[in-house]
C-alpha cells in the first residue's frame, strides 16, 4: 500500500451547497475548535475529547459526516460509550493526512489551554 501524494490532500468544499458549507464551517469554529477539553495524539491521528451532551453529540455527528464528504482522505470515529460524561472524536489517516490536520489540532489545543488558565 502506498501513501497518498501530499498534493491530493485538500478539502473540497464544493461538495456542499453554500448554506451547508456555512453551517459546516460554523460547527467547525464553534464546536470542533471551542468545545474540546482534551487532545490525545494517536500514531495515525488524534483523539479529541468533548463533554457529553446530546446536542454536542448530534453536532459532532453532523460535522464528521460532512467532513468525510469534503475530506475523503480522513477517517473519523465518534464514541460516547467509554466514559458516560465524554464524547471522543478520533480523526486519522495517512502520515500526510495527520500532518494536514496538525494546524487545527494546534488551534484546539490553544483553546483548551486558554480554558485552563
Amino acid at each position: 500500500m502506498s501513501l497518498p501524494k501530499e498534493e491530493n490532500l485538500a478539502c473540497d468544499l464544493s461538495v456542499f451547497s453554500s448554506g451547508v458549507r456555512r453551517a459546516h464551517l460554523t460547527l467547525y469554529s464553534k464546536v470542533i475548535l471551542q468545545e474540546a477539553i482534551e487532545v490525545e495524539e494517536l500514531p495515525d491521528g488524534y483523539k479529541i475529547f468533548y463533554p457529553f451532551s446530546l446536542q454536542l453529540h448530534l453536532e459532532l455527528s453532523l460535522w464528521t459526516k460532512n467532513e468525510a464528504r469534503c475530506c475523503p482522505f480522513l477517517s473519523f470515529a465518534l464514541d460516547s460509550s467509554a466514559d458516560p460524561g465524554i464524547i471522543s472524536l478520533s480523526v486519522f489517516g495517512s502520515t500526510f493526512a495527520k500532518a494536514f490536520i496538525d494546524p487545527w489540532i494546534g488551534e484546539i489545543q490553544k483553546n483548551i489551554n486558554k480554558k485552563e488558565v
